[in-house]
């Protein structure tokens, strides 16, 4: 088994997109951040904002991730343009 390093504080999501397996998770930072498996080595990235919990990771019309913010609303990011993109959708979760 290889760690790939880092500090989770959640669950993982994974989900294969844009030719290679990513890994979504809450980073000890609070922050969304992905892994992605790139020329033999795993990257990482943080994709930002504030989360709590397990992130859900799924790749249709192009790649998303939804997790829930520390303000109880639901946030989307998603791939757009070749960067991403932070959305509220809104909906309290209590």
């Amino acid at each position: 088994m290889q760690a790939l390093g880092g500090g989770v504080t959640s669950g993982v999501s994974a989900v294969y997109a844009m030719g290679t397996w990513r890994v979504f998770a809450r980073g000890i930072d609070g922050a969304l951040w992905q892994m992605w498996f790139e020329n033999g080595v795993w990257q990482k990235q943080s994709l930002g904002g504030q989360i709590v919990g397990t992130p859900g990771a799924t790749m249709s019309d192009t790649l998303r991730v939804f997790a829930r913010g520390v303000d109880n609303q639901v946030y989307q990011y998603y791939w757009q343009n070749n960067t991403w993109n932070i959305q509220g959708i809104g909906g309290l979760i209590s």
